[in-house]
C-alpha cells in the first residue's frame, strides 16, 4: 500500500513538472496565427520570420524532404507562386496542442482551401479544377528556445478526395 501511495505521489509530481502555463499555449497559438495571417494574405515568405528554427525539417504531402529554414522558405515561395495563389483559404484550425516537455510541443493542424482557378502543377499532367478543395492535415513539432517557440518539424498529409 505504501508503495502504491509513493508511486501515485511521484506520478502527480511528475505531471506537475511538465504542466504548461497558459502563456506557453498562447505563444504556440501566436506562431500559428502568424502563419495563418500570411497564408490568407498569400505571403509565402512568412518563413523568413522567427517562427521557423534554422534547422527545421519539412516533409510535404508527396514525401519530399526539405532540411533547413532556407530550403523550406524557398519551396513555400515556389509552391505559393505555382499553386497556392489559386486557392482561397476556408478553414485553418489547430486541432490539438500537446506539450511533450516544458520546452517542446506537438501540434495537429487542419487546413482547407477552395481552388479558385484551374491549374496544373509544373511537371504534372493532371488539372486541378476550380471549385475543388485542398484538404490537409499537418503535424508540427515546436521547441521553446530562450523563451521563443519555433517550428522545428512539419509533416503535411493531403486528405484523399472522396475518403473523408
Amino acid at each position: 500500500m505504501k508503495l502504491l501511495f509513493l508511486l501515485a505521489c511521484c506520478f502527480i509530481i511528475g505531471a506537475q513538472a511538465f504542466a504548461q502555463s497558459s502563456s506557453d499555449e498562447n505563444a504556440v497559438r501566436a506562431v500559428f496565427q502568424k502563419m495563418s495571417d500570411a497564408w490568407k494574405a498569400h505571403d509565402y515568405g512568412y518563413t523568413h520570420d522567427d517562427i521557423l528554427d534554422e534547422n527545421a525539417v519539412f516533409i510535404n504531402p508527396v514525401g519530399v524532404y526539405f532540411k533547413s529554414k532556407a530550403a523550406i522558405t524557398k519551396v513555400m515561395q515556389y509552391v505559393g507562386v505555382v499553386r497556392f495563389k489559386y486557392e482561397k483559404p476556408l478553414q485553418d484550425s489547430i486541432l490539438s496542442i500537446r506539450f511533450l516537455s516544458p520546452s517542446s510541443a506537438l501540434v495537429v493542424h487542419h487546413s482547407v482551401a477552395e481552388i479558385i482557378q484551374d491549374f496544373t502543377m509544373p511537371g504534372e499532367t493532371n488539372i486541378t479544377k476550380k471549385g475543388e478543395r485542398d484538404d490537409n492535415f499537418q503535424t508540427y513539432t515546436l521547441v521553446n528556445q530562450n523563451g521563443t517557440w519555433r517550428i522545428t518539424s512539419i509533416t503535411a498529409t493531403e486528405v484523399v478526395k472522396g475518403l473523408r
